[in-house]
């Protein structure tokens, strides 16, 4: 992770130093750097368009964004869990109780190489306009004590979030599928292809066209195991998981609904659908990898 990265994903766009103000409302982003891990807390999600007016989307619960780097930067895994807001005000009345706001800190990277486990960072943003903002970036120990006790108040706040929620391997996926529905165009009906892989049969590829018209064609091609498993993989990566629950129908004349949905052997579920002029770019994104992967299976 590049300190320009964790700073632009914060907001942080003012030049930060010693501040002796206790900063007022409510904590609502907060990061720290443990050892590989680069751990991200947030409460909104991503911008879209609602009722012709740009909205961002409000968490139901403060996320937590894993990011484990190898030695020369490059991603290995990522994840995320859900948090009770009551951690995050834990957090905040850490920063308070503690005066952190008083031990600013920055010192800058030399041009652009990547952070390593011996850079130490946090960055805490509050929702009040313009209150400080809690940086401490540095990469050899400061000579102020005080400095680096910030730093580990906060890193150990995340150890103990990464303690709390370890990593789990994902069921497997044993269903998936896309499909669009179009509105108004005569003589089209659904189309969708979808993914069948139920535990100790033979999985399958389905291709359907113009679904609930006479016209209507169904085939189906038996897939492998390592087949799913890469398409599993490709999902994984995405984090599809962020789109679970997107719904957003801006009931557009002669436009499509599309449906992203999966399942896995743990009972988990990934379902999201929008008729949109300005639908939300991931779930764009994964229903275009399922649909060229699946229908690449077919050919």
């Amino acid at each position: 992770m590049k300190k320009l990265f964790l700073l632009l994903l914060l907001g942080l766009t003012t030049s930060l130093g010693f501040s002796q103000t206790a900063p007022e409302g409510e904590l609502f982003s907060a990061a720290c750097q443990v050892g590989a891990f680069d751990c991200v807390i947030k409460t909104e999600g991503e911008m879209i368009v609602e009722n012709g007016q740009r909205v961002i989307i409000r968490l139901s619960e403060p996320r937590v964004d894993v990011t484990e780097l190898g030695d020369s930067g490059q991603v290995l895994s990522k994840r995320h869990f859900s948090i009770e807001q009551s951690k995050l005000n834990e957090l905040q009345q850490l920063v308070l109780k503690n005066k952190l706001w008083k031990y600013n800190y920055t010192q800058p990277f030399e041009g652009t190489r990547t952070a390593s486990p011996d850079d130490h960072i946090y960055v805490l943003k509050y929702m009040t306009g313009e209150v400080p903002v809690l940086a401490v970036n540095y990469r050899d120990t400061p000579k102020d004590k005080k400095v680096v006790n910030a730093y580990e108040t906060v890193k150990s706040f995340f150890e103990q979030l990464l303690q709390e929620n370890p990593a789990q391997p994902e069921a497997r996926l044993i269903y998936c599928s896309c499909a669009e529905t179009p509105f108004g165009v005569p003589d089209r009906g659904k189309d969708y292809y979808e993914l069948i892989a139920d535990e100790g049969k033979t999985p399958k590829v389905v291709k359907c066209t113009n679904a609930g018209l006479e016209i209507q064609t169904k085939t189906e091609y038996p897939v492998t195991d390592s087949q799913v498993a890469e398409l599993q993989q490709r999902l994984q990566r995405m984090d599809v998981s962020e789109i679970n629950g997107y719904n957003q129908d801006d009931q557009l004349m002669g436009g499509s609904m599309y449906r992203v949905y999966m399942e896995y052997a743990d009972g988990k579920k990934i379902n999201a659908t929008w008729q949109a002029e300005k639908p939300m770019r991931k779930a764009e994104e994964i229903y275009y990898v399922i649909l060229s992967y699946l229908h690449k299976l077919t050919q």
